[in-house]
C-alpha cells in the first residue's frame, strides 16, 4: 500500500532529528538548531529531486563550522528513454555545496569529486567517438563551481573548473555587469526571462593527453593537419556571410585570422588555447544579437591566445622582490602588488605583508588601498582595525567603506565607534578645509545645506562617518524647521538611545549645548531670519 505523503514527511523529520548528532561543548544551540534546520531543507530537497530524476546517496553530513553539506557515495539514474531506466548511472564520490553570506553579498561553492559518466549515458554515436579515443567513459577528479552575487548591483560572478581525466583540464569564467531573471508578472505560463549584461568571459582549455587521442583519428579523416589553421578561418569567414554572402567585417576578419593563427601555433605546442570576450563597455545579450553576427562579433571583443587572463595578471618576480625587500614603487605599482598579496591572486596570499606593501597608501588616505585592506582586516576578525580603515575609505567616497562600516557598526559597542570616529576624523587630511567650509556654511544660514551637511556625516559621504556630527548639524537644521533633518535625528536617537554605557546620551547632552551656543550667541538663528527679509 502506497505510503501517504503527510505520514512519511513526520517519519522522515523524526528520523531526521534521530541523526543529529549531540550538541558538542563548542556548538551554541543556535548552531545545533541551525544544522538541524539545514539537514532537514536538504531531506526535503532531495525528495524533491526524485520527482525528475532517480538518485540514491551513502551519507549526508553538515559541517559544524561552515554549515557546507556533503554528500557521499551518490548515484544519479537519468532516464534516457530506453529500455531500462537505470542503463546510465553517475557516480559521484563527493558533493560539497555551501554559500557564504556576507551584508549584501553570497559566495555559493559547489565541489564534486570522483565524477564518473559512463559510456552508456551517451548517445551511441558519441559512445563510438568516445570508445574510439580509448575512453571506457569520461572521468572527473575534481570539479568546483563558484557564484558569486553582489546584490546592490545585481553582479555576478561564475566559475566553472573542471578536469576530465587524461583528457583536458577545463575553466571557465563569466562576468556579468547585470544577471537575474525577469518573471512574468500576468499570471501566465511563461517561462522567466534572463536578464544580462556581459562584462567578461573566458575559456580555457588545457591538454592532457586528449588531442593526442584525437589527432590520428581526425588525421586519418582530414589528411594533413598543417592545413586546419585555413580550414577553420575559412569555415568562421563563411559563417559570418550571412545569407547575402556580404563579405565579413573588419573585426571577424582579424578574429578568423587570429584563431587561425593559434590553432596552428596548439598542433605544435599541444598545450592550450584560450578564447575570451572582453566588451569595452559591457553588453547586453538578448535575441537582437543573433541576427547580425558580425555586429555580435564587433561587441563581443573576443580574443583567442595561449595564455589565460590570470596568468597574464601575475606580479613579476622582480617587481614582488622588490615590494617586499622595501624598493621604490610608484602609487600604481604598490596598489598592484598589495592588491596581489592581499586577495592571493597574482602573488601568493600574504595579508601581513600586502598591509605593508600599501602602508604608504593607506597613511595618505587612499581609497583603493584602504577599502581593500579593510576588507581584508574584517575577513581576518579584526574589528576595530577594519572599521578604522572603512572610516577612511569613505573620505574617498568608496562605496565598499560605506557597506563594510554598515556590517562591523554591529559588532562594536557605541563608545567604540564613537572614539574611532573621532579619531579618525582628526587625522583626515580634509578635515581643515571641511571645518573651513562648515564655518562659511554657517555663515551662510543655508538651513538645506546645513541638512546635507547632517545626511553626509551620518552616512560618511565623501567624509569619514561620524555621528556626534551629525546629530548636531541635523539639530540646527530642525531647529529652523526642516523636517528632513528632523527625521534623520529621531532615527539616530531611535537607533542608539537604548545603548548601554551612557555614550549617546553623552553625545546629545555635547551636541545640545554646542548647538544652542551656535543657534543663539554665534547668531546662526538671527542669519537664518535675515535669509527670509525677518530680523
Amino acid at each position: 500500500m502506497p505510503v501517504r505523503l503527510p505520514a512519511a514527511c513526520v517519519a522522515l523529520t523524526a528520523v531526521t532529528v534521530l541523526a543529529i548528532p549531540t550538541a558538542s561543548a563548542q556548538e551554541s544551540e543556535a548552531d545545533r538548531a541551525a544544522r538541524l534546520a539545514l539537514r532537514l531543507l536538504n531531506h526535503y530537497s532531495i525528495l524533491f529531486a526524485r520527482s525528475a530524476v532517480d538518485l540514491t546517496y551513502e551519507s549526508l553530513s553538515i559541517t559544524p563550522e561552515t554549515f557546507d553539506t556533503v554528500l557521499t557515495g551518490v548515484r544519479v539514474y537519468p532516464d534516457l528513454g530506453g529500455e531500462d531506466p537505470r542503463a546510465c548511472e553517475v557516480v559521484i564520490d563527493r558533493l560539497s555545496s555551501g554559500t557564504l553570506y556576507s551584508f549584501e553579498t553570497s559566495e555559493t561553492l559547489i565541489e564534486i569529486n570522483g565524477l564518473t559518466v559512463p559510456r552508456g549515458c551517451m548517445a551511441p554515436e558519441q559512445a563510438a567517438m568516445i570508445l574510439g579515443m580509448g575512453y571506457d567513459g569520461l572521468t572527473s577528479d575534481t570539479m568546483s563551481i563558484r557564484i558569486s552575487y553582489d546584490l546592490p548591483s545585481s553582479a555576478a560572478e561564475i566559475s566553472v573548473v573542471a578536469d576530465v581525466v587524461e583528457a583536458v583540464d577545463l575553466s571557465i569564467d563569466a562576468s556579468f555587469d547585470y544577471l537575474w531573471l525577469r518573471l512574468p508578472l500576468d499570471g501566465g505560463n511563461d517561462e522567466p526571462v534572463p536578464v544580462a549584461r556581459l562584462g567578461a568571459i573566458e575559456a580555457s582549455l588545457e591538454n592532457r593527453g586528449l588531442w593526442e587521442r584525437m589527432e590520428p583519428i581526425l588525421s586519418a579523416q582530414l589528411g594533413d593537419l598543417s592545413t586546419a589553421p585555413q580550414m577553420v578561418e575559412g569555415m568562421v569567414l563563411q559563417g559570418l556571410s550571412g545569407p547575402t554572402g556580404a563579405a565579413p567585417g573588419a573585426e571577424a576578419q582579424a578574429f578568423a585570422a587570429d584563431l587561425g593563427r593559434e590553432i596552428g601555433r596548439f598542433l605544435e605546442e599541444k598545450n592550450r588555447l584560450v578564447v575570451a570576450a572582453r566588451p569595452q563597455n559591457g553588453l547586453w545579450l538578448d535575441e537582437t544579437l543573433l541576427a547580425d553576427p558580425n555586429a555580435l562579433l564587433a561587441s563581443l571583443n573576443p580574443s583567442v591566445s595561449a595564455v589565460p587572463s590570470p596568468i597574464g595578471a601575475l606580479i613579476p618576480p622582480a617587481d614582488l622582490a622588490a615590494a617586499l625587500g622595501g624598493g621604490a614603487l610608484d602609487d600604481e605599482a604598490r596598489r598592484r602588488v598589495g592588491r596581489a598579496l592581499v586577495t592571493g591572486i597574482g602573488a601568493p596570499r600574504s595579508i601581513e605583508e600586502g598591509a605593508e606593501v600599501l602602508d604608504p597608501l593607506v597613511a595618505a588616505w587612499d581609497g583603493e588601498a584602504v577599502a581593500l585592506l579593510a576588507e581584508a582586516r574584517a575577513a581576518q576578525g579584526a574589528t576595530e582595525d577594519a572599521y578604522r580603515l572603512a572610516l577612511r575609505a569613505m573620505s574617498a567616497s568608496r562605496a565598499e567603506g560605506i557597506t563594510l562600516a554598515d556590517q562591523l557598526e554591529t559588532e562594536l559597542a557605541l563608545d567604540q565607534t564613537l572614539v574611532l570616529q573621532r579619531q579618525a576624523y582628526q587625522t583626515w587630511p580634509g578635515a581643515e578645509a571641511r571645518d573651513t567650509e562648515d564655518t562659511a556654511l554657517l555663515d551662510s544660514a543655508d538651513v538645506p545645506a546645513i541638512r546635507q551637511r547632517a545626511y553626509d556625516a551620518a552616512l560618511g559621504d565623501g567624509v569619514p562617518r561620524n555621528y556626534a556630527q551629525a546629530y548636531l548639524w541635523a539639530t540646527l537644521a530642525a531647529a529652523a524647521g526642516d523636517r528632513g533633518a528632523a527625521t534623520l535625528r529621531d532615527r539616530l536617537d531611535r537607533r542608539f538611545s537604548g545603548s548601554t554605557g551612557g555614550a549617546w546620551t553623552d553625545l546629545t547632552r555635547t551636541a545640545g549645548r554646542e548647538a544652542a551656543e551656535i543657534w543663539s550667541q554665534q547668531g546662526l538663528a538671527t542669519r537664518i531670519l535675515g535669509r527670509f527679509g525677518l530680523d
